[in-house]
């Protein structure tokens, strides 16, 4: 059989096998209970939002937005949950109703004090802010909105509903660092949290995703109970709370769009368009490509590559292979 004839049942096969695996996906992803876990950064007024590029436009929600986002699940019959009764279910020692759903904020942005919480306690939504605490941090800036939360403001964060957790020390790529660096950063982060507190702090989120066996071992070892990622996925009762899955929302997701990406189809979704975007960690290594991926993922206008955009760039290439192999045939 020649090339040109080998390219179309390649090509087809290939389809086949995507939409095999995005069907077990979504499937997998609307089982019951329906848990998720959802997964923001700041937000800021609309305006200020227009006027981001690249990352910040993706990292950051527009104020109405999440306010129509919070509305959304609470009409549509989401029980709003916290970061406890998660980490149980995912332990397997507790049950949640069908379509539990925890909001989860990471960073500790200022913004999450000024202007989240107002907003999950109009919709009686509770949530946990997971804060890098070295407020050099060079996720922060020395802004109203993205400078880090003060020690005051944490602490009516959480008189007002919102469970503290860490993130961190720095906001550095956990993987790429030794088991002794990772330590410190799991614990210092932990430890300073307490000391703001008064209390035990728990729930530890890993910074960007970069973390490793070695980093959720030390997490139990230095007493954290659950570790939460950006993997995406709903959650299943006792799959273990060292690597509870969470959705990330992006800024730009209109109400239709949120809608999609916390459906088990719109989750399907991204979890193809994760494992596309993980090849390059896995070429490079975390070190370079926690260098090269802020660059990587802008495109023109300032806009970065999103699930959305992702899937309809493979769409397009799938559609281009066909009518090349049906060219080629065609000529042959």
């Amino acid at each position: 059989m020649s090339v040109a004839g080998l390219v179309l049942p390649v090509v087809g096969l290939a389809s086949a096998a995507v939409l095999a695996v995005w069907a077990v996906a979504a499937i997998q992803a609307a089982r019951r209970p329906r848990v998720l876990c959802l997964m923001y950064h700041r937000v800021a007024p609309r305006e200020s939002w227009e006027a981001l590029r690249g990352t910040e436009r993706v990292f950051t929600l527009p104020e109405d937005a999440f306010d129509a986002q919070m509305g959304w699940l609470r009409e549509r019959g989401f029980d709003f949950v916290g970061a406890g009764d998660v980490a149980r279910f995912a332990r397997g020692v507790a049950s949640l109703p069908d379509r539990s759903v925890l909001v989860t904020i990471d960073d500790g942005c200022a913004s999450a004090h000024a202007r989240m919480l107002r907003i999950l306690s109009r919709h009686g939504a509770r949530a946990v802010l997971f804060v890098t605490t070295d407020p050099a941090s060079a996720i922060f800036r020395l802004d109203e909105t993205e400078r880090r939360v003060s020690d005051e403001e944490i602490r009516e964060l959480e008189a007002g509903g919102v469970e503290i957790g860490s993130h961190a020390v720095s906001h550095r790529p956990l993987s790429a660092m030794d088991e002794a660096q990772i330590r410190r950063e799991l614990l210092d982060s932990k430890r300073e949290m307490e000391r703001v507190l008064g209390k035990p702090v728990v729930h530890f989120a890993v910074p960007a995703n970069w973390y490793d066996e070695r980093v959720l071992r030390i997490a139990r070892e230095v007493g954290y109970e659950s570790v939460f990622c950006s993997r995406p996925d709903s959650l299943r009762r006792g799959s273990g709370a060292f690597g509870i899955p969470r959705v990330n929302i992006e800024g730009h997701l209109g109400l239709a769009g949120f809608a999609h990406a916390v459906s088990p189809a719109g989750i399907a979704q991204r979890r193809l368009v994760m494992a596309l975007r993980g090849l390059p960690k896995r070429v490079f290594g975390p070190r370079v490509w926690a260098v090269l991926r802020g660059s990587v993922f802008r495109v023109v206008g300032g806009q970065r590559l999103s699930p959305s955009r992702m899937a309809a760039a493979a769409a397009v290439a799938v559609a281009l292979g066909l009518a090349l192999a049906v060219g080629w045939l065609l000529a042959g």
